[in-house]
């Protein structure tokens, strides 16, 4: 018997049906999504229209946020295996969530800055990885609906995304940053409310491992406490090292490595079957930065690149910059039902696209919407000014791309990890987009225009020769996965 065949022989289908569990997540992330997009959509702007900073000390901020705020999870996760539950974690990021956009909202000045984006860093380590590891629990490892259900998780954060780039983007233009970042606020509490009344519907799961544990006492403190003891005394460390984004890459190196070899530690303690699948788990990870790096363009020198090069004069009408990141999200919610019925339908028929051919052919689309980008610079520039069309083609190519990875790798992520390390694998599913993140930030300033440039042509140029080169490395590295792609999915151990 082949490998397929053994697959399909010990694969559950479940009736077509959704847990009603994942709609209670689905909403929840949507409006956590809200607010953290908000300030995803709008914080180099705000550093570079409302401080006035460079472009290059905007990418360092905004590297070494980024790089903090999905390096947290790892922390997060392993706390929430260990200690919380996945609950009683999210609860108190959501809550950290609501401080963090009320400091935003009232206090935007000096270490009161720092100090929010501290406290959205340490809340999205409670609550993103274990959001999605909880949403884990409703499936079996071989349950067909597992794909198409985190497919439809992933509409649910984009449509968070997309209110956010059109809603935050308006707000922020009518009325002002601060109102923006309040009715972030608001959506974190609404998100919080519609988890709580959908606690019916979760059950047990996402439970303390070990409520013995979870209250035994150390220094007539119990364990669950020194918890939030330790998260504020770190919010206070992250707001000064968000001034120094090279120790911060520089420290997110060794936090990389150091979390690598404690999971391959762990890994080894496994059985051979297991400690495979960990391995490719790892490798997979390892090509998921080379996509993120591309994809956080997004949010830092392509949102210059749109405010500069582009003509955002439509109709009579000019679009806010931030509003462009509306069409990302449109995308995902047009087309990710079309997906999840389309791995659905191929994974009964036995016909099912592997997770390796998955992320090669994401990494593909990110990097082919660089390379339009180039072509569009090059042959439709008018005094330096591109058509706004042109950055619809190329964020639909590029989202498509996100549809193909993103998912997949929540997916993958609780199907190989084991259920006692779900939580912490998660973690380091986001630490990859940590990492992601700081390269991001060092490629981006590849991009940086030098003040002394001024001609609008040469601007153009000077990003397109950039972009051309981020293109070419992305189509290399999905080439080599696709190569790959027998191996790990022997070492997988499965047809996926």
């Amino acid at each position: 018997m082949n490998l397929e065949q053994t697959v399909a022989a010990n694969t559950t289908i479940d009736a077509a049906k959704q847990p009603k569990g994942l709609y209670v997540l689905f909403f929840t992330e949507l409006w956590e999504r809200y607010g953290f997009y908000t300030v995803q959509a709008l914080l180099v702007l705000f550093l570079t229209k409302h401080f006035l900073l460079s472009d290059e000390r905007a990418y360092s901020i905004f590297g070494a946020y980024g790089a903090m705020i999905y390096a947290t999870p790892v922390i997060g996760g392993y706390i929430a295996d260990k200690i919380l539950g996945f609950r009683r974690a999210i609860y108190f990021g959501g809550i950290l969530f609501v401080c963090g956009y009320g400091l935003l909202t009232f206090l935007d000045r000096g270490i009161w800055f720092y100090l929010s984006l501290s406290l959205l860093i340490c809340g999205n380590g409670f609550f993103k990885s274990n959001v999605s590891s909880l949403l884990g629990r409703f499936y079996s490892e071989n349950d067909v609906r597992r794909d198409s259900g985190f497919t439809l998780f992933y509409m649910g954060i984009n449509i968070g995304s997309f209110l956010a780039s059109l809603v935050g983007a308006a707000v922020a233009a009518k009325y002002g940053w601060n109102v923006a970042f309040g009715i972030a606020a608001l959506g974190m509490i609404v998100g919080m409310i519609l988890f709580t009344l959908g606690q019916k519907h979760i059950g047990h799961r996402g439970d303390p491992p070990n409520p013995a544990l979870l209250n035994a006492k150390k220094f007539g403190i119990p364990n669950y406490f020194w918890v939030y003891i330790g998260t504020f005394v770190a919010v206070g460390v992250m707001s000064f090292l968000l001034e120094f984004a090279t120790a911060v890459r520089w420290g997110l190196l060794f936090f990389g490595i150091a979390t690598i070899f404690y999971v391959l530690t762990v890994s080894i303690q496994l059985d051979r079957y297991q400690h495979r699948r960990m391995v490719a788990l790892l490798i997979l990870i390892v090509f998921s930065v080379i996509f993120w790096a591309l994809y956080y363009q997004t949010f830092s020198s392509i949102m210059l690149f749109i405010d500069r090069v582009v003509n955002r004069h439509v109709l009579g009408t000019t679009i806010p910059t931030a509003m462009f990141q509306a069409i990302g999200p449109t995308v995902i919610i047009l087309f990710s039902p079309l997906l999840s019925w389309l791995w659905l339908t191929l994974a009964k028929r036995g016909m099912g696209v592997s997770a390796p051919m998955k992320f090669a052919l994401g990494i593909l689309q990110m990097a082919l919407g660089f390379l339009i980008l180039t072509f569009a610079v090059n042959i439709d520039s008018d005094l330096g000014k591109i058509a706004a069309a042109w950055m619809v083609l190329i964020f639909f190519v590029q989202t498509m791309g996100e549809l193909f990875l993103s998912p997949m790798g929540l997916s993958i992520v609780t199907t190989l990890a084991p259920s006692k390390l779900t939580g912490m694998m998660m973690g380091v599913w986001f630490l990859s987009l940590a990492a992601a993140n700081a390269v991001a930030g060092w490629i981006a300033d590849f991009t940086a225009i030098p003040e002394t440039l001024t001609d609008p042509v040469q601007i153009s140029q000077h990003y397109s020769h950039a972009y051309k080169i981020f293109g070419l490395w992305g189509v290399a590295f999905a080439l080599l996965l696709m190569a790959l792609t027998p191996i790990l999915k022997r070492m997988m151990g499965t047809a996926r």
